[in-house]
């Protein structure tokens, strides 16, 4: 059973994904108010606090998130058909990047109505 606390939205957006350990320049393939998975063949360990900053396409202005790794999967695990990446919460979403990704997400709930 999916314990999601926010509805996630499938997107492809490239992010800048910081941490003390690790940078890279990566997708997000989900999307929510509480984070993101982010696509990529380099993993953090859990528990690694990280920054994650990336454009909408209905703003200029990036959105700049402190955030946490939760999870990782690396390239062969589980499943043949699951992605490499990593499930980031968001930790601090400021208060205007916080209402444009949840104006970005409802305009993406409306289009698949």
């Amino acid at each position: 059973m999916e314990q999601r606390r926010y509805p996630r939205a499938e997107v492809s957006i490239m992010a800048d994904y910081m941490s003390p350990h690790m940078m890279t320049f990566d997708y997000l393939k989900d999307l929510s108010l509480g984070g993101a998975f982010l696509y990529s063949d380099t993993v953090d360990t859990v528990g690694t606090p990280a920054t994650l900053i990336f454009h909408l396409p209905n703003r200029s202005a990036s959105i700049s998130a402190k955030a946490e790794v939760v999870w990782v999967r690396t390239s062969g695990s589980e499943s043949s058909l699951s992605e490499p990446g990593m499930g980031i919460r968001f930790c601090d979403l400021k208060g205007e990047d916080n209402e444009a990704l949840a104006e970005f997400l409802r305009s993406l709930r409306a289009e698949n109505l």
